[in-house]
């Protein structure tokens, strides 16, 4: 998935994950043969995130967006993670998005109390159903909070979160995309460390520990399916601020929320902007972030990377989204296969790439999901 380019940290960000390259594909093996390194954050490396066997309650960074907005950044080494959103109000604390297991959300539920504010949990928006956003939701139910997402979210996750999960743990299970084969990971790690020495042979172990931990501890997962749901927007008011929870169309799925503050300018955006096809809708997604981008805001708090402070970001991955439909529209209907589109569509073709470092195989990913995904009703 694209990392948001941050303006105060130019290259450092960039630098660390080019860095860890040899690393990853040390660790992962042959489970994405030709992959990039971002790839490999996307699909694999959140299963060694934020696996601690308790709530670990470093797995985040607290950034202050504005008074009473913040953003919990999923560290570096954790990419799959994704943010958390804070919302303080008056009386109560608003989260967007929960993870990918439920101690990772108790993780960021005590570094909340520590680190901002002893007010309770009472609301817990999942921005989308993904299992990196919303499989931590048992949490929040058990502190007595709001779950709320759109009614297409609560769906999707009721029909496939459980099955998804399921596929990831089984050997030779069924594993969706975006998602990683748990016994297919520990085979190669274990074969990995068998060669390794030094830092590499220690990284591995902590990775064997860590995918045993998430195994034991979503073995039985049931989704906590959002009780609170709503068609188009969904209110939650208060004396210092509102929040308004907006289904403003498909775009990375099917239910996308953004959780928009007028009074502060900032909008929580989960994944919409994220150049990941999987489950998404072409054809309706440029016109989803159009809508989005007519709100007034300056502040941009997403899934993945860290705070933006423009729309610059939503502008690249709308005009990417609409570029690169247009030509594998093109493609299909003139009868090329996606092997043939992948041949052709170049990344220094494009122009507007998903990201300055966009990979030739992430755009071939995407050629993929979006050929099968083209005439989606």
């Amino acid at each position: 998935m694209h990392l948001p380019h941050h303006p105060d940290r130019p290259s450092s960000r960039h630098e660390r994950l080019h860095s860890r390259r040899d690393f990853f594909k040390t660790v992962m093996g042959g489970a994405l043969t030709g992959a990039s390194i971002l790839e490999i954050a996307q699909y694999q490396a959140a299963w060694a995130q934020a696996l601690a066997p308790t709530a670990d309650p470093t797995l985040f960074e607290i950034r202050k967006a504005a008074e009473g907005v913040y953003q919990a950044f999923a560290k570096p080494n954790a990419l799959l993670n994704s943010n958390g959103v804070i919302f303080v109000n008056s009386k109560e604390v608003i989260v967007v998005d929960s993870h990918s297991r439920p101690s990772s959300a108790a993780s960021l539920v005590a570094q909340i109390k520590k680190e901002i504010t002893d007010k309770p949990v009472k609301y817990l928006v999942d921005s989308h159903f993904h299992w990196d956003h919303a499989h931590g939701n048992a949490t929040y139910e058990k502190l007595g909070a709001k779950i709320v997402a759109s009614k297409t979210t609560q769906r999707l996750m009721a029909e496939t979160s459980a099955s998804r999960v399921k596929g990831t743990l089984e050997p030779g299970g069924k594993v969706a995309l975006g998602m990683a084969s748990v016994p297919t990971l520990i085979e190669a790690a274990k074969e990995n460390l068998a060669k390794a020495s030094g830092a590499d042979a220690e990284a591995l172990k902590i990775r064997l520990q860590q995918l045993d931990v998430y195994a034991a501890e979503m073995k039985n997962f049931s989704p906590a399916v959002p009780k609170v749901t709503f068609d188009k927007t969904y209110s939650i008011k208060d004396k210092d601020f509102d929040l308004i929870l907006q289904f403003n169309g498909r775009a990375h799925t099917a239910g996308d929320t953004q959780v928009y503050c007028p009074s502060k300018g900032a909008i929580a955006t989960g994944d919409v902007a994220a150049a990941f096809m999987g489950d998404g809708y072409p054809r309706d997604w440029a016109k989803t972030l159009d809508t989005i981008m007519k709100l007034k805001f300056d502040i941009v708090l997403p899934g993945h990377g860290p705070i933006q402070t423009d729309k610059s970001q939503m502008m690249t991955m709308r005009n990417y989204v609409e570029e690169l439909t247009a030509r594998v529209s093109a493609g299909k209907q003139a009868g090329q296969s996606v092997a043939d589109l992948q041949k052709t569509i170049m990344v220094a073709s494009l122009k507007t790439p998903a990201a300055p470092n966009q990979t030739q195989a992430a755009l071939n990913n995407n050629i993929l999901h979006m050929y099968d995904r083209l005439d989606l009703k």
